[in-house]
């Protein structure tokens, strides 16, 4: 059966500042997974859904991550193994469940390392950018500011940020 994605990340040893790579193109895998492994105290490493094998192994050998979450379109693209690739368990979001599972999302520090967002690698090799929780919050808060969103929703976004992290 399905289980929401910060249980079935626990169930796979996945703790909390531990990465997860995550290869969804489609916008409900990806938003499934990055959530999902953000509410478990993950630290999300994004893949794009364009890149290929070799370059996946070039990134997971590099952040070491303790599991893959695949949308299943980079499942069928890569024909990658259901149980695990490279050693590391495999996760199809198309079979998780985007409920929370209760306990979640887990408290983490404002300052803990969140998301590692790879560059391209086109003119040199790829660098991997470091976010904070921090930075995610403000981040969003910026992007409601800058969308006009109204005091409401700003407030809405701050209050469920605020309660995905803890600390100064």
């Amino acid at each position: 059966g399905s289980r929401p994605v910060p249980a079935a990340l626990a169930g796979a040893g996945v703790g909390g500042g531990d990465s997860v790579l995550l290869l969804a193109g489609r916008k409900d895998d990806y938003l499934v997974g990055y959530y999902g492994a953000l509410g478990a105290g993950a630290v999300v490493v994004p893949a794009g859904e364009i890149i290929g094998l070799e370059q996946i192994v070039e990134i997971a050998q590099r952040v070491k991550p303790r599991a893959l979450l695949v949308g299943e379109l980079e499942r069928r693209r890569l024909a990658l193994d259901l149980d695990t690739f490279e050693g590391v368990p495999v996760m199809a979001l198309d079979r998780a469940r985007a409920t929370p599972a209760s306990g979640w999302p887990r408290p983490v520090e404002l300052d803990a390392l969140a998301q590692i967002m790879f560059t391209s690698g086109t003119t040199a090799r790829r660098k991997g950018v470091q976010l904070t929780h921090r930075n995610l919050m403000q981040a969003s808060q910026n992007i409601a500011l800058f969308m006009g969103m109204h005091s409401g929703m700003r407030e809405y976004i701050t209050e469920f940020m605020s309660e995905q992290a803890i600390g100064d």
